[in-house]
């Protein structure tokens, strides 16, 4: 249980930390060339991590993995560095104090009386709760329509590596064309369209192709076009602002979202 919540938070973290930094080493004519690109970053080694798990697990065990994946953490440390030294040291100094500098407001006073900040943390909020609701709802069916378990789990494994790839495909091709031509509202917009559709869809036909749609467009455009238009929102804030609540946001309200979609589903 310790180790799974000590990953669990660390994932959070490293994502928001990341977020923060390449709001500090670009500006915003720059992240709308680039985001796209810098999230199909992740959604590639997401890819490339699951095939692999699967390919070494059984060769060199779970515990060697584990080493593996430690020590490719501990290489980003070097490569963070770097970055920093080839972009942001290379900024003027008020530039960078200006990027760099933090507020010393409490988090929850600065997102409270700022309209953008809770809108925000509002929109990854309720992201974060319907991509719960539709987790279960996609395991829930599945588990129905499929009750051997080895079908089950290669099931799983074959959708969810098509969700990714799916997902790398919007990243590379669309997001950067959407975001630069239609702006972050539509950008924002794709994802909870295609969801009610979806939802509307299953409820008058509760079939698993419904709920397969359902996950590939939360699983897909969650981690793409979705991803880059909420944090293409977080650059007009000043950066003393954004450096301190943006992690809160990521982190506190991740989390109370994803306990109240587990309350939801217990009650």
């Amino acid at each position: 249980y310790c180790f799974y919540t000590t990953v669990a938070l660390f994932a959070l973290l490293a994502t928001s930390q990341f977020w923060v930094m390449a709001n500090v080493v670009f500006n915003v004519r720059e992240a709308k060339r680039l985001f796209g690109f810098i999230g199909a970053g992740g959604i590639a080694g997401g890819i490339l991590g699951g095939y692999l798990t699967s390919l070494l697990a059984e060769h060199i065990g779970n515990g060697a993995l584990l080493i593996l994946a430690s020590l490719m953490i501990m290489a980003c440390i070097f490569v963070m560095n770097s970055i920093w030294r080839s972009r942001v040291d290379k900024l003027s100094s008020f530039k960078r104090k200006e990027r760099a500098t933090v507020s010393s407001e409490n988090s929850v006073k600065l997102i409270l009386n700022s309209k953008h900040l809770t809108a925000l943390a509002a929109v990854i909020g309720i992201g974060v709760l319907v991509a719960k609701l539709v987790d279960y709802q996609f395991s829930y069916i599945s588990s129905r329509n499929i009750p051997d378990s080895q079908e089950l789990a290669s099931f799983f494994g074959f959708w969810f590596s098509t969700f990714n790839i799916v997902s790398l495909v919007i990243q590379l091709f669309i997001t950067r064309h959407v975001l630069s031509k239609s702006g972050v509202s539509t950008g924002l917009a794709a994802l909870p369209v295609g969801i009610v559709f979806c939802c509307i869809g299953l409820l008058f036909i509760p079939e698993l192709w419904i709920v397969i749609v359902l996950k590939g467009l939360d699983g897909s455009l969650k981690q793409s076009l979705h991803k880059s238009a909420v944090e293409l929102l977080a650059l007009p804030i000043p950066s003393d602002v954004k450096n301190k609540t943006k992690t809160f946001i990521d982190v506190v309200v991740d989390s109370i979202a994803t306990g109240l979609a587990g309350l939801i589903l217990i009650f």
